[in-house]
């Protein structure tokens, strides 16, 4: 055998014959990135291969921060290989031969991240150009497919937002959504927001209220009295408005309430905040203070009249009195009664009430014949009386309620 092989040396050096094998050195993998998506070429003889995040130069972190791995089966003899990545950043190629030999390529994915800015139940997104479309939906997803199908499913073209780089979008309830952005270059971006209503803040300080949180502000409406919705205030007599305009450093003051008022703020994301407060001195705290209490009766006298000859007509005589008294048995101070007397058959204004009966700790007020003429008491029903009661330089102003009883 040594012989055999001295001889074969011995022919090569002499002659110059080669042996009839060469031994070929393997390809070199190379990536190429079209966007996001990644293709390997160069693939040849492989056991497998790793797509991991981050730069590494040894099969160990590969393997640990790997995105993807194929095997040499998968490719099924084929010499090349495309994959999307899931975001952009750095990134080893990390293939493994047959042979057991190892090859590491380094690589990075760029790609327009968007952006995301909630105000209230706004979203503004950015870096939109590009974008192939968005997608939301309401409750946590954790893929696109998820939010496509997901609770009130939206979806939404570069045409619905004008090929805009920047658009807000307005969601009508608060709450957690799912946003997907989904871009030409196959990148895929998921955001999860959690989107809650304005709130203003009411600050009552004797008869000044400031209301602050007001960035964002479209309107703010508001009147005396009780009320449900913005559009309420707005048709209601002597309703007024805030304007932005009217806004300091996020909040505004208004001077010079006094009684129970509804305020409707109204930010540009369409969140509507109602709120009703009591301002100031109330009608009730005015005559506590006095130690007074206001009640009221109504009468229809229907009793047979005395005519001076036949055919002379005399009205049923209506009244209403109004009785103030002390509550701890003490004077009762002097004051004027006026007020509007409402009823189903109509109402009469700027009544007089009269001092009719005085008594130790007791006012009776009462009007007087023809004040409340064309109008009707019906039996039990109930009548109001919006008063008006002036003491020194004090007016208290408050409903009183009364039972029409009729007088036989």
């Amino acid at each position: 055998m040594k012989k055999t092989i001295c001889i074969f040396i011995a022919l090569v050096l002499a002659v110059g014959v080669l042996p009839l094998f060469t031994f070929a050195e393997a390809e070199e993998p190379t990536v190429t990135l079209d966007g996001m998506r990644v293709t390997i070429n160069g693939l040849y003889d492989i056991k497998d291969l790793f797509i991991s995040r981050g730069i590494h130069s040894a099969y160990r972190p590969c393997a640990d921060n790997k995105v993807v791995r194929a095997t040499g089966e998968k490719l099924a003899g084929g010499h090349s290989w495309s994959y999307i990545l899931p975001e952009p950043g750095d990134y080893t190629l990390c293939v493994r031969y047959n042979d057991a030999t190892q090859k590491f390529v380094h690589f990075t994915a760029y790609a327009a991240i968007p952006e995301f800015f909630t105000d209230g139940l706004e979203v503004t997104i950015t870096n939109l150009t590009g974008a192939k479309v968005v997608r939301m939906a309401k409750g946590s997803y954790a893929t696109p497919g998820e939010v496509k199908r997901g609770e009130n499913a939206k979806g939404f073209t570069p045409k619905t937002f004008n090929y805009a780089d920047e658009y807000t979008f307005r969601f009508a309830e608060e709450g957690q959504y799912t946003i997907v952005v989904q871009y030409e270059n196959c990148y895929t971006h998921l955001e999860h927001v959690t989107l809650t209503k304005k709130t203003p803040t009411f600050t009552v300080n004797g008869d000044v209220l400031t209301i602050s949180g007001l960035d964002g502000l479209y309107v703010i409406r508001y009147a005396e009295g009780e009320f449900a919705a913005i559009r309420d205030i707005k048709y209601t007599t002597g309703s007024k408005v805030i304007r932005p305009a009217q806004v300091t450093d996020g909040s505004v003051t208004v001077p010079g309430l006094h009684g129970q008022y509804t305020f409707a703020v109204q930010y540009t994301d369409g969140t509507v905040y109602v709120e009703t407060l009591v301002i100031g001195e109330t009608a009730e705290n005015q005559l506590e203070r006095y130690g007074l209490t206001v009640t009221a009766e109504a009468y229809a006298d229907r009793m047979p009249q005395l005519v001076p000859y036949p055919g002379y007509h005399v009205d049923n005589r209506h009244y209403v009195t109004i009785t103030v008294e002390s509550a701890g048995g003490g004077s009762v101070p002097d004051m004027t009664v006026i007020g509007d007397v409402i009823t189903q058959s109509g109402t009469v204004y700027g009544v007089w009430f009269g001092l009719s009966d005085e008594a130790a700790g007791r006012k009776v007020f009462t009007t007087s014949r023809g004040d409340l003429y064309g109008i009707v008491f019906e039996n039990d029903e109930v009548i109001s009386i919006d008063l008006q009661i002036r003491i020194g330089g004090d007016v208290v102003s408050l409903t009183v309620y009364a039972t029409a009883m009729v007088v036989w």
